[in-house]
């Protein structure tokens, strides 16, 4: 299986800590918040082996 490499902004560690305190804020809950941005941190790294099971994000702010 073909390994890929997962780049990201210098921006994605500042949009997941506002990420974790709007969770927080929301819910309430330190361990929410942290379970929803582990989640997310993971899924991102399980693009290393099979980046075709997401859409590509449009050309734009996001890409």
């Amino acid at each position: 299986m073909q390994e890929y490499t997962v780049k990201s902004t210098p921006n994605v560690s500042v949009e997941l800590k506002e990420i974790y305190s709007s969770i927080l804020q929301l819910s309430q809950s330190h361990q929410t918040a942290q379970n929803y941005v582990k989640d997310l941190e993971q899924t991102m790294q399980a693009l290393n082996y099979f980046p075709e099971r997401y859409r590509k994000t449009p050309s734009g702010k996001y890409r």
